[in-house]
């Protein structure tokens, strides 16, 4: 959620993004939304991993891959946010949908996202 808050505060940051190869400074960008991205997957990953280990049963995914599709989920969330003029409230359309995400996982209490 903090990652989205962000992104909420400094929305020209995802513009920034999406405009690859019309940037001079892109060989700048482009790292550093790497590092960030990298950093935001691992997070998650971790998070994801702590979960699991504390959930009562078996869940037969791979922490690394919930991560993938979680970090799908904030993506596809700043991307139709951007796209259609910020027209709906960013975090909690993607909290909504992280907790249907994890419910979908079997991680129902979700825990604290912020």
């Amino acid at each position: 959620m903090a990652q989205l808050k962000r992104v909420e505060d400094f929305p020209t940051v995802p513009a920034l993004l999406f405009s690859t190869g019309r940037l001079d400074a892109e060989e700048v960008v482009h790292p550093i939304h790497v590092h960030i991205m990298t950093a935001l997957r691992l997070r998650i990953t971790e998070e994801l991993l702590a979960a699991v280990g504390e959930c009562d049963r078996h869940i037969p995914i791979e922490t690394l891959d919930m991560g993938s599709l979680l970090l799908g989920v904030v993506q596809d969330c700043v991307l139709r946010w951007s796209l259609t003029g910020r027209q709906y409230d960013l975090v909690a359309e993607d909290d909504r949908l992280i907790d249907l995400q994890l419910r979908l996982y079997g991680l129902e209490n979700g825990g604290d996202r912020s």
